[in-house]
Parts: structure tokens; sequence; C-alpha cells
């Protein structure tokens, strides 16, 4: 049985004890079980200011039109949960040109499909696609990009497995087992069709790619908060990642080894998040194992096997209004992977931006972000296959993305 049935199954077994079983318990106790339904729907704006043209020039391009539709359904009581989401992509930037056919769905795939049951108010077991534990939370910053740890698959990774978490006022503590990924849904990508950034099978277009899956994942986390004072605190964390690493060129097993220290400090409404993780990749390649092809959202692209990230975030939670917009949020993060091999070139990304919602206008919410990299895959022409891994251009490049989401 391949990842994609047992998601279906998952799937399929959410829906049947949500709408069977559940309903007759919440009818025997009203109060107790809730359903939530929802989703999104999101529109986007990119400002790419070092782009290439047919020749390979620099220029400037810009884009707009639809980003995401998301559809999703929860459940929560005193003892059972669960939830489900599902996101479709296509018709728009940056899902055009060949192999696209300009067609909204053409890319789609779970990010969640779990159930889980409480032990009590402090302990719980989660079963099936849902986020690992590893890092402060499951996004490093409040950046609407996320992090370079995204683009490695360390931040927002989504693996099917079981959990248990214990969490009190002041310890949380986190166990999982992952046998799998996600796997693979609809799209394009030998590999990265899929939500979370995971090790893939290397599209044609990825020069020295390689072929891998991880398995077997072994992720916890530790985590403590002291309160400072009213309104104060500061929160740490210890996590740890190791799995192993399936090479189908060689049919030989490898291992991933990732470390994380993490620390939250929060006064009023200013947040500062750091976090420092150790990647350490022993791959079974057929060829140079110093690179590993990774990907995500219908692509790949290659990443340094070693090496240290380090993420950096300040924000300034809920600034104020200025008319009709409200809710004004600003931050800044900063993110790097320092990579061990001497010849290859460091990845480094900045975000400048704000969030805010309207007035008057439920469920809004706009992001705006000024991102500057350096050999970051995301930003910039001619990034993308080796800017994580030897490197690119090394030269800094900027863009504005801009994304206004209706949540309902």
């Amino acid at each position: 049985m391949n990842r994609k049935t047992v998601l279906l199954a998952s799937a399929a077994l959410f829906s049947a004890v949500m709408l069977n079983i559940l309903p007759a318990s919440a009818e025997d106790n009203p109060s107790d079980g809730t359903w939530t339904f929802g989703g999104a729907l999101r529109a986007r704006l990119d400002v790419r200011f070092d782009d290439a043209d047919s020749s390979g020039n620099r220029t400037t391009t810009s884009h707009i039109g639809f980003d995401t539709l998301i559809v999703k359904a929860g459940y929560d009581s005193s003892t059972l949960f669960g939830a489900m989401q599902y996101r479709f992509y296509g018709g728009s930037f940056p899902y055009t040109g060949a192999p696209y056919k300009g067609q909204f769905g053409e890319v789609n795939f779970p990010v969640d499909t779990y159930l889980g049951y409480k032990f009590g108010p402090k302990d719980k077991v989660t079963a099936g696609l849902s986020p690992v534990p590893f890092g402060p939370d499951q996004f490093f910053s409040p950046t609407f990009y996320e992090t370079l740890g995204y683009v490695m698959g360390i931040e927002d990774t989504h693996d099917v497995g079981i959990k248990y978490t214990h969490a009190d006022d002041h310890l949380k503590i986190d166990a999982g087992f992952y046998p799998t990924t996600s796997g693979n849904w609809v799209g394009y990508s030998h590999g990265g069709d899929r939500y979370s950034t995971n090790f893939v099978k290397a599209d044609s277009y990825v020069a020295g790619g390689s072929n891998n899956d991880e398995r077997n994942m072994v992720i916890g986390r530790i985590g403590y908060t002291f309160p400072l004072a009213e309104k104060a605190s500061i929160a740490t964390g210890v996590s740890g990642w190791y799995a192993s690493l399936h090479n189908f060129d060689t049919d030989k097993d490898g291992s991933v080894a990732r470390v994380a220290a993490d620390v939250t400090g929060t006064k009023g409404p200013w947040q500062t998040v750091w976090v420092v993780a150790r990647q350490d990749i022993d791959a079974k390649n057929p060829g140079s194992n110093q690179t590993v092809t990774v990907g995500g959202y219908d692509g790949s692209y290659n990443m340094a096997a070693k090496g240290t990230f380090l993420s950096a975030s300040f924000t300034y939670n809920d600034l104020g209004a200025v008319k009709w917009v409200t809710g004004i949020t600003p931050y800044l993060n900063y993110s790097a992977y320092y990579k061990d091999q001497s010849d290859f070139k460091d990845s480094q990304r900045f975000i400048v931006g704000v969030s805010n919602t309207f007035a008057g206008l439920s469920g809004l919410y706009l992001y705006t972000e000024l991102m500057v990299g350096k050999n970051d895959p995301y930003i910039g022409a001619g990034q993308y296959v080796q800017g994580l891994g030897a490197g690119a251009a090394n030269q800094w490049k900027t863009m504005l993305y801009a994304n206004l989401g209706f949540y309902f």
C-alpha cells in the first residue's frame, strides 16, 4: 500500500468517524463536540526585480492573480479531535508555461489529515499527516513566505506518523515517529508535488540531482517557558530529528541527523524568535553526496548535505490602526544556511514585512513583504536549482510579494 493510498484511507476514516460516530456522541453531550468548516481564497502579487528575459538579461517582471483555494474541516471535543486541509493551485503564476495548461487545480495536495485522542487536559496523541515537532513551532517566524527553514524542509514540515504531546503551564514535550512523508499528489514534478519540502526524486532539469526518500523519522522536542513578569516570558526548546534516507539508485540507506535550539522572548507586543539548527545528511547517492535533492510545491532543487541554519525574527504585534487598516503588525526576519563545503556559497534571506486586517471586513488578511536573498531558490532568476546547494550567482536579489486572503 503506497503513501497516497494510506492518506486517502486516513481521509475516509476521518470522514466516517467524524460524520457517523462523533455526531452521535455530540448528541448525547451537545456542549462537548465542536465542528469547524472553512478555508481560504487567496490572491498574490509578485514583483521580481531580478528576473531574466528570454536572452538571459536582467529584467523586472510583475504578476498578479489567483494563488490558492484552501478547504478544511476540524472537530474538537474533550476526548477526540481531528482535522483535514487540502489546497488547490494552478491557472496563474507561478504555474504558467509548459508543462502547465493554465487550469485551476492542476496542482493540488493535502496539508493535514489526522485524528487524535486526549488522555486529559495535558496529554494527547495525534495520528496521520500532521506537523512534525521540530523548532519553536510549526512556523519559525511571522512571515508569510516563511524562512529558509521551509526551503530546507525543517520548518512547516508535515509527515505521516504518530505523535505524543504533553503540555502544562511551563513544560511541553513532543515525541513522534513518522514512517513516511506525505508522498506525491497531483502535479508535474517527479516527487515535488506536495506541500512540505521533503527529500524527493529529482526532476530532469536538476543537474546533479539525486533520488532519495526519507523514512522512519524519529522527531521530538522539549520546551520550557519561564514567566518573567506580567506580559513577559522567555521560552526555550531543543529538538532532535533522526531518519533513514533511502536512495533508489543504489538501493542503500543513508541517514538524516538534525538538532536545533530555539529561544522566544516576549514582552508586551514585542516578540523575538531565534532558531539555530545543525544538519548532517549522509546520503548514499551513486554520485556526489555533497548535495541531495529536495522539493515541494511541484518542483525540486538541490540542497547542501551539511551545514548550519540560523533564523532571527522581530515582531511588534498589533501596532494599531490607520483609518480602515487595522491590526497592523510589522516584522523582520533574517534566515541563512551556512554550508560546510568550503567551495559552496551560503544561502541568505531577509524579509521586511507587515500584516494587517481591514475594518468591517472580517476574515480578510493582507501580507506585504520585501524580500532580499542570496543563493535563495525562491528569489531572483537562476537561483532555483542550485542556490541552496553549491550556490548560484552569489548576488543579492530582490522581490516584492503580497498575499491577500479571505479566510472563512
